[in-house]
């Protein structure tokens, strides 16, 4: 059996090369004497790598909290108090650590991740380009590049083609495009990746985002399920998880969120999907929950918000469903979603009038989803609008040609409209809303995913 520094230092080596699962076992063989500084500090990184940082910090707590004049043990400390959800603690260590190490890029790149994390875009900016000054290539601060936006491109080219046969790097550059939005770019650069070391593991778990992405879930399980055999992750269940939810097996992808969000309960993005989740499986005080939690971290995070007003109305909470809903909209007062989900509480209330008026709103910001425009036709066919409402279904059923609601009231709609025929024009005219509405399910608006809409 090797000696203890010995497991180190192949196991750091591992590391740098991306084969976590193969450091992790060279280093359980020493683990078992927590008193061994620099196994449990190298093990804390490989954790902290692959988001296990429940398993990071236990194993490395005594002491990281012990040598408070080691830069790295300050930034992996930080790294890992953000990972856990104690934020303001990671930007207290990594701001200790550039006064000790002012010229270390490391220290500066970690700090500009906390306070990224912690909402300071800022000043997360500005640490960004203290650590680049420093280093160019630092693959913290290439990974991160959103607080700079659009000036953020030139720095990522830059990189690439200096780095064009590091594979660590273009990950890095990768996922900072991801970031930014361009996909098609991630993608380019994950490619090169995976060309210059097929094995990385930080490669294989960005083709694997980028698979969920693109829709190719059988290709993220694939990936997901290779990496799990190999080392149990937290960013490996969190792969997994968003893999059987979007192939519908829903207690399956619940159980992998739960051991993602064990390791990483800071993990926002995995509690809300979570919620998400329990919400389709009709688990809706579980979906409270989740979206509460990240509301809690985040309260401005609209898809939370959104996802925590809809659970609410199935347990019949629509006072606090619509206080979620007015947050929303005081924000953003032509807010789509949020129109048509008060539109659907207007009608659980009665108030038909008036959820034509909130939904008449939503489809007139030019984004007409399915939702929208079912609940358009429901107001129109407790309107006794039925021609109109029978337009409105035959709408969402051009987006989704699946959809049994729309088919069943189109049907409904369709026999009420023959049997007591009312003029359209006429219809418009008697009743002072809805005309954005119809003018969208009639073809002379635009509905978004429409076949043949721009």
């Amino acid at each position: 059996m090797p000696t203890a520094p010995d497991a180190v230092a192949r196991a750091t080596g591992l590391r740098k090369q991306g084969r976590y699962g193969q450091a992790m076992q060279v280093l359980r063989g020493v683990l078992a004497d927590r008193a061994d500084r620099a196994a449990a500090l190298e093990a804390a990184r490989v954790l902290t790598d692959v988001c296990s940082y429940v398993d990071a910090w236990e194993l490395s707590r005594t002491h990281l909290d012990r040598d408070l004049e080691d830069v790295d043990a300050l930034i992996l400390r930080s790294e890992i108090r953000c990972g856990l959800g104690r934020i303001a603690a990671g930007v207290d260590d990594a701001t200790a650590a550039t006064v000790l190490a002012p010229s270390y890029a490391p220290a500066w790149s970690q700090l500009a991740a906390a306070r990224w994390i912690a909402c300071d875009g800022s000043g997360s900016a500005r640490a960004l380009r203290e650590a680049l000054r420093l280093d160019p290539d630092d693959v913290v601060a290439l990974n991160g590049l959103e607080p700079l936006a659009e000036r953020a491109w030139p720095i990522l080219r830059a990189a690439a083609d200096r780095n064009a046969d590091d594979a660590l790097r273009l990950v890095a550059v990768a996922l900072s495009c991801a970031g930014l939005g361009d996909l098609r770019e991630a993608r380019r650069y994950a490619d090169r990746a995976l060309v210059v070391d097929p094995d990385r593991d930080e490669a294989r778990i960005m083709d694997g985002w980028l698979h969920l992405h693109e829709g190719r879930f059988e290709d993220l399980e694939r990936v997901a399920t290779q990496l799990l055999a190999e080392l149990d992750s937290g960013v490996a269940h969190w792969l997994r998880a968003y893999a059987l939810y979007a192939q519908a097996r829903l207690d399956e992808a619940v159980a992998e969120f739960d051991h993602a969000i064990a390791q990483a309960p800071a993990e926002i993005d995995s509690l809300r999907v979570r919620g998400d989740v329990q919400f389709h499986r009709g688990r809706w005080a579980d979906a409270v929950r989740d979206a509460g939690a990240v509301l809690d971290r985040k309260p401005d995070d609209v898809e939370a918000r959104l996802l925590r007003a809809r659970a609410r109305v199935a347990l019949d909470d629509n006072g606090a469903a619509l206080r979620d809903i007015a947050a929303v909209l005081a924000a953003d007062a032509g807010h789509a979603e949020a129109l048509t989900l008060r539109a659907d509480i207007k009608l659980l209330d009665g108030d038909d009038a008036g959820a034509l008026v909130d939904v008449d709103r939503a489809l007139g910001t030019g984004t007409a989803s399915v939702d929208a425009l079912l609940t358009c036709g429901l107001a129109l066919t407790r309107l006794q609008r039925n021609y109109d409402a029978a337009a409105a279904f035959r709408a969402v059923l051009e987006l989704d040609p699946r959809n049994e609601p729309a088919a069943r009231h189109l049907a409904l709609a369709t026999r009420l409209w023959r049997r007591h025929p009312r003029g359209m024009a006429a219809a418009i005219a008697d009743v002072s809303v809805g005309g954005t509405a119809l003018a969208i399910i009639l073809g002379v608006g635009p509905v978004t995913g429409r076949p043949g809409s721009s």
